[in-house]
């Protein structure tokens, strides 16, 4: 088998990688197939930190908002912990632990517009692996609910807590907006 035997795909792969191609090991693997499967991994892992080191330069201004608004977003409901997105890293992270698009830029640029925000549903036994990603208004409104590969929520599960959720965001952010416009009434008339 010389190298123009093998498909084309995996010898580009392998040369964009970094693949020494003069080894006959690199260039002529026992099992093809097993070979390709595992350059496509290594490319996808390197896109996908890729992706964080680029959302990584964008933390700060997340960071900054999501320290203004983390109360109003943070709650546990049943047997379940609600939080709030609090960087464009982890934004990135959520999308690729559940495969969907939360990580694409649009979330952040939401988020930061103060038009919607995006909020961790996790498991209380279970906080810090991804089970669904909601994206809430400051009204209480639940734009999205998305699961692992953009899969709806089992509502007959989690429906009445994504219900709460939206009505007790909506509820702090009136209490909290009641509570501002009291703070500038009182320092107007001072």
């Amino acid at each position: 088998v010389c190298s123009s035997d093998l498909p084309p795909d995996y010898i580009r792969m392998a040369s964009n990688l970094g693949y020494d191609l003069s080894d006959d090991f690199v260039r002529y693997p026992r099992n093809l197939e097993e070979a390709h499967d595992a350059a496509i991994e290594v490319r996808e892992e390197r896109r996908e930190a890729e992706k964080l080191k680029k959302a990584a330069e964008k933390d700060k201004s997340v960071r900054l908002k999501m320290k203004k608004v983390k109360k109003k977003m943070t709650m546990e409901i049943g047997n379940y912990v609600v939080r709030p997105a609090m960087s464009n890293t982890e934004l990135v992270r959520e999308g690729q632990q559940l495969h969907h698009c939360v990580g694409n830029g649009i979330y952040r640029d939401r988020i930061l517009d103060g038009t919607s925000y995006i909020l961790f549903l996790r498991r209380k036994d279970e906080p810090e692996k991804a089970y669904y990603t909601l994206e809430v208004e400051p009204s209480g409104k639940v734009r999205q609910a998305f699961g692992i590969r953009d899969s709806k929520p089992d509502w007959g599960v989690v429906g009445p807590v994504v219900k709460q959720i939206g009505k007790e965001v909506g509820r702090r952010w009136k209490a909290s907006s009641k509570k501002k416009k009291n703070v500038t009434s009182a320092e107007t008339v001072a």
